[in-house]
């Protein structure tokens, strides 16, 4: 795990300026073609990274990289590709593409909430009953969320982020629902971890981020 971060961490500058340069470039090209909203979409890019480095300072969490790595990829697919790039409307289903991957990723930040939360820091195999509801739930609960965001959205400017005019419930619908199957698919190598002490890629990542940031530092020795 440790030798993984440290691959991860030196690659870190190298997309990170990729980053920043592609979102620099978006927001000037959108400026120079008189659109203003997407060019302010892409200039505001520029601060996702910024904005992960002050979450783990308020966290008192020590960087993650492998984790900052998948989330900026995350957001890259989501925000960059989708919004200022148009994704959601010209790649057919790159809005469900979207909502299934962001179940995966909630579901691991949920199992890093669940035992940021849990008073007793250690991992038991006991645990994951537990786990998997509180995955499930913390899902569903980002992707209501997000479905409320867009309907206030609609409310406010009077436009259809939720395709209601179209499909009335339908989308918004599919929008959990694919968020559901992706979270349902995380737990399967999560099942792994907790029997077969089994980390995948997903997996790694939480683990680096117990032992460094959620674990007493005693008890991460002793399990070391």
């Amino acid at each position: 795990m440790e030798k993984r971060e440290a691959r991860f961490k030196k690659i870190t500058p190298v997309y990170l300026t990729l980053f920043w340069a592609v979102h620099l470039v978006l927001g000037c090209y959108y400026t120079a073609r008189g659109l203003p909203y997407y060019a302010v979409l892409g200039f505001c890019g520029i601060l996702f990274p910024l904005a992960l480095r002050l979450v783990y300072k308020i966290c008192r969490f020590r960087p993650i990289y492998q984790l900052d790595f998948l989330l900026t990829l995350f957001f890259f697919l989501l925000y960059t590709v989708g919004l200022d790039l148009r994704g959601y409307s010209v790649i057919p289903y790159y809005d469900k593409f979207a909502h299934t991957l962001t179940g995966v990723v909630f579901a691991l930040i949920g199992l890093i909430v669940f035992y940021y939360l849990k008073p007793e820091k250690k991992i038991s195999e006991k645990d994951l009953p537990l786990v998997c509801v509180f995955e499930i739930c913390f899902s569903l609960a980002i992707a209501a969320l997000w479905e409320l965001s867009e309907f206030t959205v609609s409310l406010l400017f009077g436009t259809d982020p939720q395709n209601v005019l179209t499909t009335g419930v339908t989308d918004t619908m599919l929008d959990i629902l694919v968020c559901l199957i992706g979270t349902l698919v995380v737990l399967i190598p999560v099942s792994f971890y907790f029997k077969k002490k089994r980390a995948s890629l997903l997996l790694g990542i939480f683990d680096v981020m117990f032992h460094r940031n959620i674990v007493k530092e005693e008890e991460s020795t002793g399990q070391q």
